[in-house]
C-alpha cells in the first residue's frame, strides 16, 4: 500500500460527499504552499465543500506523521503550525478561492474555514490528545474497505457530518 492509495480512498469518499478535490498527491510540491518555520510546505491533500476546506498530510503508517524529517519538522507539526497561524490559513484560503474562481465559483477567502488534518491507514487513536491540543483533525482511512472509518480531534463532528453524508462515522471530540 502506498500513500497515494490512502489519499485515493479519502478523495473518493469525499467526492461522494460532494467535495471538490483541489490537490491529491503524496509528492505534490507546488499547490497550496505555505511557510512553516522558514521553509515552504505543500500539503498532500486539499478538498473543499461550501466554505469548508480540508488540508491534510498523509502517510500509510501513523508514526510516519510524527517522525521528524530532514528539515527537522514532522507532518503533524506542520499541520499544528497551520492550525495556529492565521497568515498561513489566509494564504491557503486565497489559493482555494483562485482555483474556485477559475471554475466559475466566486468565493471570499475570509469566509473559508480551514481544517488542518493528518490522514493515515493505521489507527491514530493514540494521538488524540496532541491533535486536540493542536487543533488538528485525525482521519483514519480503511483502504481495504474503501472508506473513512474515523475522524477525531478538533471539531470532528462538523467534518464527519459533511464527509459522511447519511453514513454514520465514528467521531471523538477533544
Amino acid at each position: 500500500m502506498l500513500e497515494d492509495d490512502v489519499l485515493g480512498v479519502l478523495a473518493d469518499q469525499l467526492r461522494l460527499a460532494e467535495f471538490l478535490i483541489l490537490a491529491e498527491s503524496g509528492n505534490q510540491g507546488s499547490a497550496f504552499r505555505f511557510l512553516v518555520f522558514g521553509r515552504m510546505k505543500a500539503p498532500d491533500f486539499v478538498a473543499i465543500r461550501g466554505v469548508d476546506v480540508l488540508v491534510g498530510e498523509c502517510k500509510v503508517r501513523p508514526t510516519q506523521l510524527f517522525a521528524k524529517r530532514f528539515d527537522c519538522i514532522s507532518d503533524f507539526e506542520c499541520m499544528a503550525y497551520l492550525a495556529r497561524t492565521p497568515d498561513s490559513k489566509a494564504r491557503l484560503a486565497r489559493e482555494a478561492c483562485v482555483r474556485m474562481n477559475t471554475l466559475g465559483v466566486r468565493m471570499r477567502a475570509s469566509r473559508l474555514n480551514i481544517y488542518p488534518a493528518i490522514i493515515s491507514a493505521g489507527s491514530l487513536a493514540r494521538y488524540h490528545a496532541p491533535a486536540c491540543n493542536a487543533g488538528v483533525l485525525l482521519i483514519t482511512v480503511d483502504t481495504s474497505g474503501q472508506t473513512i472509518i474515523d475522524i477525531a480531534g478538533y471539531q470532528p463532528d462538523r467534518l464527519a457530518r459533511i464527509c459522511g453524508g447519511k453514513k454514520q462515522l465514528t467521531t471523538h471530540r477533544c
